[in-house]
């Protein structure tokens, strides 16, 4: 049986969402976020590495469209430093790049998805699906 912390889960709320948050608490808006940071291992100090990839997001919410953009790529970039990695975001080097790098060339099944999906679908804000990589169609 695999942990929580050993699936990806989006940890970034919609554009809407994130500007409307209380910045100044040191943790998620949203509880299915705490609990899934609170799975993963000490040693990759996730609430570290999720509030300095929540302040770079900050600094560019004033575009809901250059925030989009930028949640996918650090989201996925933080996701995969915790998951694939298990080392610190802070602790991410040059070779860390290039390792990143080919995992998205070739990500496993279960960072693909179909199609995008909506972001924290549950109602109960207990689930949450992830898909963000979207496999391409075959032309």
């Amino acid at each position: 049986m695999l942990l929580m912390s050993q699936l990806p889960r989006p940890i970034f709320e919609s554009y809407e969402i994130f500007i409307d948050q209380n910045f100044s608490s040191p943790e998620p808006g949203m509880v299915c976020v705490r609990v899934y940071l609170d799975s993963f291992e000490p040693m990759v100090e996730a609430y570290k590495g999720y509030l300095a990839a929540r302040s770079f997001l900050r600094s560019f919410s004033d575009n809901s469209f250059t925030f989009t953009s930028y949640r996918t790529h650090v989201e996925r970039l933080l996701l995969w430093s915790m998951l694939i990695k298990r080392k610190p975001f802070s602790q991410l080097k040059r070779q860390d790049a290039e390792d990143y790098l080919e995992f998205c060339r070739n990500p496993p099944a279960d960072w693909i998805g179909p199609i995008v999906r909506g972001r924290f679908v549950s109602s109960s804000h207990t689930e949450s699906t992830w898909g963000d990589l979207v496999m391409p169609n075959d032309k």
